[in-house]
């Protein structure tokens, strides 16, 4: 069948773990979900409390696949870093979070405390007077621009950020474009930004608006995606188009074009086009 032993092993055990999981399972044989999506469904669907099958199948099939990495591997650390917070929430994936979102919390939690409960790491800040309103006035702007809801860690990313990019030390020419390529690349989690791609080797940092349309070379109009998706599927074959602003308010088209191929539209990564509705779920896959 041109599979490796290797190739037909995985394939063996996935079936074996879907064993459990006949929705994830039906999917799955009817092509709704990729080999990477069904092993990422099996880890976590599994230690729901209210059976949260449904509710991780529905995410993977309306997600990018490095979002749901991101939401598999927040929701099991969470769960052994702060069990309570997991339990309340009932193991169910977020409702809107982003990319961005989902992948800073991961880097938080600790996993080597000891105890049950596991904790959570916490930075203490030492301000002046002076320093403490200037800070509070500086959170309550953000808020007031990006909404009354982003954490208090949200607000000290994007100051940090700001910080970095005006005060970091000038370069120019070459030097300067892959100090930015790196700062790109790292942000993104060394993962191309592709729907259906965890590809983290051989990745490039490309502009969403493109320089000959006059589009900066700012943090904001970089993506990182790999060598295959960027040279090839955007460049030659024009079934990959980017528009918007990295990270969170990146809009993806993959397919399209001459090829005939289906288009699917991803808006942070969230599936927008074709829309993926609860009925579909109960739908016989093949």
């Amino acid at each position: 069948m041109g599979l490796s032993l290797r190739e037909a092993q995985g394939l063996i055990r996935l079936d074996r773990a879907l064993t459990d999981h006949p929705l994830a399972f039906r999917m799955y044989a009817g092509g709704r979900l990729g080999q990477r999506a069904a092993w990422l469904v099996v880890r976590v669907a599994h230690l729901g409390l209210n059976n949260t099958e449904r509710a991780w199948v529905r995410f993977a099939m309306t997600h990018t696949l490095r979002a749901l990495e991101a939401a598999v591997e927040r929701t099991l650390r969470l769960r052994q870093a702060d069990y309570p917070s997991w339990k309340k929430s009932g193991n169910r994936p977020p409702a809107s979070a982003r990319y961005g979102e989902l992948l800073r919390p991961c880097s938080f939690f600790r996993e080597d405390r000891p105890g049950a409960g596991g904790g959570l790491v916490s930075i203490r800040l030492v301000f002046s007077a002076e320093e403490q309103t200037t800070y509070g006035r500086t959170v309550a702007a953000l808020r007031e621009l990006y909404g009354q809801g982003r954490p208090e860690w949200w607000c000290l990313a994007v100051m940090a950020r700001h910080f970095l990019d005006v005060y970091a030390d000038p370069e120019s020419g070459e030097a300067a474009r892959r100090t930015l390529s790196r700062r790109v690349i790292e942000r993104d989690n060394y993962t191309c930004a592709a729907p259906e791609c965890l590809q983290r080797g051989g990745l490039e940092a490309d502009h969403i608006r493109l320089r000959s349309a006059g589009g900066p070379d700012t943090m904001q109009n970089l993506t990182t995606l790999c060598a295959a998706h960027h040279r090839y599927i955007k460049h030659v074959l024009g079934t990959l188009q980017l528009s918007g602003t990295a990270p969170d308010d990146l809009t993806i088209r993959m397919g399209g074009g001459s090829s005939g191929q289906a288009c699917g539209i991803y808006r942070s990564e969230r599936l927008v086009h074709p829309a993926v509705g609860e009925e579909e779920l109960d739908e016989d896959a093949w």
